[in-house]
């Protein structure tokens, strides 16, 4: 019984150490992405380019959002 306990706290331990990591990761994969959103906004200064094609009649449109 003693042993089944410490195998289940075993495993436990693991399942948050590996969830902990992966919080981890993702925190860096979200700031990684905020900090290129960050970028993109500068470089177009405070406004959004949306380009939306259309290949009906072979034509391409865009439009600036603000």
């Amino acid at each position: 019984m003693m042993d089944d306990n410490k195998q289940l706290a075993q495993r436990i331990d693991g399942a948050i150490q590996s969830a902990s990591q992966e919080v981890t990761n993702l925190r860096s994969e979200l700031s990684a992405t905020s900090r290129r959103l960050a970028e993109l906004g500068a470089h177009d200064s405070g406004s959004m380019l949306e380009t939306l094609q259309h290949n009906h009649n072979g034509r391409t449109a865009a439009r600036r959002v603000e």
